[in-house]
């Protein structure tokens, strides 16, 4: 293991990485946000907001899987990483994130199809735009999904300045889309779905052949490891319980708004969340900086250091936290 002098520089350095990713998104998100909302009118606006948060309901299995995998690569690589368990942790997580991706298509056309078109309060008129917004939030989703374990491994190598890559691009790519939104003649909520889910397919690629080329352990193979899913699957049940209540209680609260009151309050719930994502990510990323080196800790035998980066690590995002607020 690294001396505590490199760990502690490598905190610092992807924590930098991080925020300062974290800045120009935000930034950028409050900037766009307004110029989306005047293009697109308060209706249209709400609608986006109101179907991608029925398929958001899915993101439990994501946020879940993720951790699962980050947490078991992380074990591995502070106990020494060797390639072959690696390998069979990642393909594993792999067979994992795509069985629940069939799950999320088959309860998405289904159920959640069903409740899009007879139970949420969508103009007539723009039904069969909020059918096609619905059919591109949910494969992108699906293809989110299985950028997760690409997405464990970068973090659990701790490389955050990755992120600082694809933040350039996600930057640049909000922009276009604005511009494009102002000028393009056709119906724009759809046009707006649409090239949010080529960002994705563009992100997805980007990881893949990132990973690929990086990590040896990036490779698919097809492992049936019956010990190791149970595994798996025994740890994620504490995180599946945190990430469904989180579910509810943020996209629960948009479907009752627009079931009682209509997408135009959706709107405005979606304006004021942007900005409340935009800081909590400061602290979720500094998390992101942290448990790594925290993990590998605990397994390479080294308690002591483990929790002086909790203590540091605690009272470093309060005041960065209070600085915001």
């Amino acid at each position: 293991m690294s001396s505590h002098a490199e760990n502690n520089k490598k905190i610092v350095k992807n924590t930098l990485a991080l925020y300062f990713r974290q800045i120009i998104t935000m930034c950028v998100a409050l900037f766009t946000s307004r110029i989306v909302l005047q293009t697109l009118g308060v209706t249209d606006y709400g609608i986006n907001n109101i179907v991608g948060g029925v398929v958001a309901m899915f993101g439990f299995l994501s946020g879940t899987l993720m951790s699962i995998t980050q947490r078991f690569i992380t074990v591995e690589l502070g106990k020494g990483g060797n390639p072959v368990v690696l390998q069979r942790i990642f393909s594993t997580s792999m067979i994992l994130h795509f069985v629940a991706g069939i799950v999320v298509i088959i309860l998405a056309e289904t159920i959640g199809l069903w409740f899009l078109n007879n139970k949420l309060v969508i103009p007539v008129e723009r039904m069969i735009a909020a059918n096609w917004v619905y059919q591109f939030a949910v494969f992108g989703f699906v293809l989110s999904l299985l950028t997760a374990p690409l997405m464990a491994l970068i973090v659990s190598h701790e490389d955050m300045h990755i992120y600082g890559y694809v933040s350039i691009f996600d930057v640049v790519a909000k922009l276009v889309t604005v511009y494009l939104l102002v000028i393009v003649n056709a119906d724009k909520l759809i046009f707006f779905a649409l090239f949010h889910f080529i960002v994705v397919c563009i992100v997805r690629l980007f990881y893949q052949i990132y990973c690929r080329r990086k990590y040896q352990e990036a490779k698919f193979t097809f492992i049936y490891d019956k010990s190791l899913i149970k595994e798996l699957s025994g740890f994620g049940g504490f995180v599946l319980t945190n990430s469904i209540l989180t579910i509810f209680v943020t996209q629960g609260t948009n479907i009752f708004l627009n079931i009682f009151f209509g997408p135009a309050v959706n709107a405005a719930k979606g304006l004021a969340q942007v900005v409340d994502n935009a800081l909590l990510s400061f602290g979720n990323n500094f998390k992101s900086a942290l448990v790594p080196q925290m993990t590998k800790s605990y397994f390479a035998k080294d308690p002591n250091f483990k929790w002086t980066i909790a203590e540091r690590g605690t009272r470093i995002s309060y005041f960065l936290l209070l600085i915001l607020v």
